[in-house]
């Protein structure tokens, strides 16, 4: 019930899962072609080699996943294409193909492009003297001079200070 009440309030999330996991798909079935999705930020296509399914980030960094392959078999919502890449079984610890899906593709695409805008912030804080000693997911610890040029203000907005390829996020830091 849960789930079904997110994707009913939240149609717009659900409907850009349906078009990554169409990107994935599509660029699997079609290597030597390219496919974008998320308001073309985000391209799909494969390696030369065959062997990766290659998702380039916003910031031009790309999400390897090995071996795809994708499948036409029936599902509980019906028949459909399900793609499947090689990765670690989490009970069993054996290498093997699972299956995944848009949702899932949707995630690493924000959790790999919350990791540029964060490293870009990391990067500026070292630049301007502010030492990064310490990160937790999405925190930055750094230890500076007792200073008043060392200030939480200044802190944050290097932090906060975007990549040309990311202006326009809806970044904040506290």
């Amino acid at each position: 019930a849960a789930v079904k009440g997110y994707r009913e309030k939240y149609k717009t999330v659900r409907d850009e899962w349906y078009r990554v996991e169409d990107a994935a798909g599509l660029a699997v079935r079609n290597p030597g072609r390219r496919y974008t999705c998320c308001s073309g930020k985000v391209t799909y296509g494969m390696s030369g080699d065959r062997r990766f399914l290659i998702c380039r980030l916003p910031s031009g960094r790309p999400i390897r996943y090995y071996m795809p392959r994708v499948k036409t078999e029936e599902t509980k919502i019906g028949i459909k294409d399900v793609l499947y890449v090689m990765g670690e079984n989490p009970r069993t610890k054996k290498w093997q193909y699972l299956s995944t899906y848009g949702g899932a593709l949707f995630e690493n695409i924000t959790q790999g492009t919350a990791r540029d805008v964060m490293a870009h912030g990391m990067l500026k804080c070292e630049a301007a003297g502010f030492p990064v000693v310490l990160t937790v997911h999405d925190e930055l610890l750094s230890e500076v001079p007792d200073r008043p040029d060392f200030n939480k203000e200044t802190f944050l907005k290097l932090m906060c200070d975007l990549p040309a390829w990311a202006k326009g996020f809806p970044v904040v830091a506290e």
